[in-house]
């Protein structure tokens, strides 16, 4: 349970990103021993279809969330420049 807003989850799964035949990396928000997190990890695909976490990935705090975001959006213009990205590829959408 959530102390600001009662009523909302303390996790939220954001988004799954296929890495490979095997395995997603999922991006959520989540709370451990009390701390907010942004959690980006691999889940690996099991038979049954559901995935479990692995231990590769990283968290960290929800307040690295800005930084974190401009990083990529530097990753993203860096592979741009570099050729790795071609210019039509999607872009991020904005609200």
């Amino acid at each position: 349970m959530n102390a600001v807003h009662p009523d909302a989850p303390d996790e939220r799964v954001v988004r799954d990103i296929r890495k490979n035949a095997r395995e997603v990396a999922r991006i959520q928000l989540r709370t451990f021993k009390g701390a907010r997190l942004i959690d980006i990890r691999a889940h690996a695909q099991q038979p049954d279809g559901s995935t479990v976490p692995t231990p590769k990935g990283i968290a960290l705090g929800v307040n690295s969330l800005r930084e974190m975001i401009d990083a990529l959006t530097e990753a993203e213009r860096c592979a741009r420049q570099m050729g790795w990205l071609a210019a039509d590829s999607p872009q991020r959408k904005t609200a």
